[in-house]
């Protein structure tokens, strides 16, 4: 690919528009081609809390067409799709 070509394509993604995602029933801008397990959670709940003993679960849906729905893990990210909708759930380790 010519240098001109990959540098258009990069603008391209750089002037896009934020896209909208639902993280507990709350829209959210994101600006980014990704999102972490990490990022989710602060999204949700603030700034993530460092008690080891909290855990949290995190579901998607309508993902990209690849995997439409899933779940993430500490340290997983899934790829951005405009209107895709996260659910986080806080659990207590036993």
């Amino acid at each position: 690919m010519s240098e001109a070509i990959e540098k258009k394509d990069n603008e391209k993604y750089d002037d896009k528009k934020d896209v909208t995602i639902y993280v507990n029933a709350e829209t959210k801008d994101w600006k980014e081609k990704s999102i972490s397990f990490e990022q989710v959670v602060v999204l949700a709940f603030g700034v993530q809390p460092e008690n080891a003993s909290q855990t949290y679960t995190v579901t998607y849906k309508k993902g990209n067409d690849k995997k439409p729905e899933g779940s993430l893990t500490k340290g997983q990210s899934v790829h951005v799709k405009d209107l895709m909708r996260f659910n986080v759930t806080p659990a207590n380790q036993s």
